[in-house]
């Protein structure tokens, strides 16, 4: 979701890729027979290879995608909020990877259309066979397909295209700051339709991730921004805020992920592909691109950044809700930091500590809020059955 314009070299990106790939091979997966209706499946994560993701299902949390960090995903003892809240985090750490692979696929000579285009349309093309291969209808509901579309194209992809383009007239800093505003916009938007009750815990957690973000970030110390900038930025935050609340529609809901991230990445990829498509007829070409070192980068941003990433919030989302996985998302800016000093050299600034304490301590309060929220019944039933 947010992305820089750093250069670097290729190094990085084989190991971190290696690393997803080794991680990925050594683990045993089994399937379960026993199939679980369409209906029912409202919180099945988005899939990529079929043999690392047919896992076991459980009531609460179906398939999951085996990554190194993911193994207690499957723990039975955990709770559903709990699961949810490691996957909102776990797809702010992945959404945190796409800065490095995206400076990647700029060094290799791919333009902002080339890279939002190759992100989604590589994903629906990486999700279809998998479909296939698990003999799942992809098709649509009639009375969804349009729907879709306009929550693929005007939500989904572009708050990416608001974003990419935002940073050529604002800083990084800025425009990154300016977006993080929408799990504010989520929780308005959350407590003006009833979707969900915001305790002052909530408040307070959002509006101290954003003022740890903001310190992180320090957009005070970059110049240059222009109002075209700001209003991307804003325009990025709206975007993937209605995203957000997409998510929480029954019909959406309903949806097999793997069918929903596929669509959301089909639409939204044809549509940036045709912008590439008509760019290079009227100017007689494609600019050169250094296809080996724009590779690894690319896949990065299809597997990490957008199918994990993708997947796992959409999991967040359905089990914890908008406003608790939006401002859970908010460590995203933590990893990029972090991940753009050890792998493209940028400088780290000492206020990093604070800030991050912060966001991180704002996570730990929202976690915290929403599992003693889920325990509550529990514990009242437990007490009124005691003589």
């Amino acid at each position: 979701m947010t992305g820089n314009t750093s250069t670097t070299t290729s190094a990085p990106w084989e190991a971190l890729l290696a690393g997803c790939v080794a991680g990925l091979g050594s683990r045993k997966h089994v399937c379960r027979q026993k199939s679980i209706p369409q209906e029912d499946d409202v919180s099945s994560p988005s899939v990529f290879c079929t043999e690392f993701f047919l896992l076991p299902r459980t009531e609460e949390l179906p398939r999951i995608p085996p990554f190194p960090i993911l193994p207690f995903m499957r723990a039975h003892h955990l709770t559903r909020t709990a699961k949810g809240i490691a996957a909102s985090i776990l797809s702010a750490i992945g959404f945190g990877l796409l800065p490095t692979f995206n400076a990647g696929g700029e060094a290799a000579g791919l333009d902002t259309w080339d890279r939002i285009a190759i992100r989604f349309f590589g994903t629906a093309v990486i999700l279809l066979p998998v479909l296939l291969l698990r003999k799942q209808d992809p098709r649509l509901p009639k009375g969804l397909r349009f729907r879709m579309f306009l929550v693929a194209v005007f939500a989904f992809g572009m708050t990416s295209v608001f974003l990419f383009f935002g940073y050529k007239y604002a800083p990084t800093g800025l425009v990154t700051v300016l977006h993080f505003n929408y799990p504010l916009i989520v929780m308005l938007m959350c407590s003006a339709t009833g979707t969900e009750k915001l305790s002052p815990s909530t408040v307070a957690a959002a509006f101290a991730s954003l003022l740890g973000l903001t310190i992180i970030i320090e957009p005070w110390h970059a110049g240059g921004a222009t109002i075209q900038g700001i209003f991307l930025a804003l325009a990025s935050a709206v975007t993937f805020a209605f995203y957000v609340m997409s998510l929480n529609r029954q019909e959406i809901k309903r949806l097999d992920n793997t069918v929903l991230i596929f669509w959301l990445s089909f639409f939204s990829g044809s549509v940036a592909l045709g912008f590439v498509v008509i760019r290079a007829v009227i100017e007689g070409g494609h600019p050169p691109v250094d296809i080996p070192s724009a590779m690894l980068p690319v896949l990065g941003l299809i597997v990490c950044s957008t199918i994990g990433a993708a997947s796992l919030f959409s999991i967040g989302n359905r089990l914890v809700g908008g406003t608790t996985a939006s401002i859970l998302s908010m460590c995203e800016p933590v990893t990029a930091v972090l991940l753009g000093w050890l792998v493209l050299g940028e400088q780290l600034r000492t206020t990093f500590l604070f800030g991050a304490v912060l966001v991180l301590a704002s996570a730990t309060m929202i976690s915290v809020v929403r599992i003693r929220e889920q325990d509550r019944p529990r514990r009242q039933s437990a007490a009124t059955r005691k003589p």
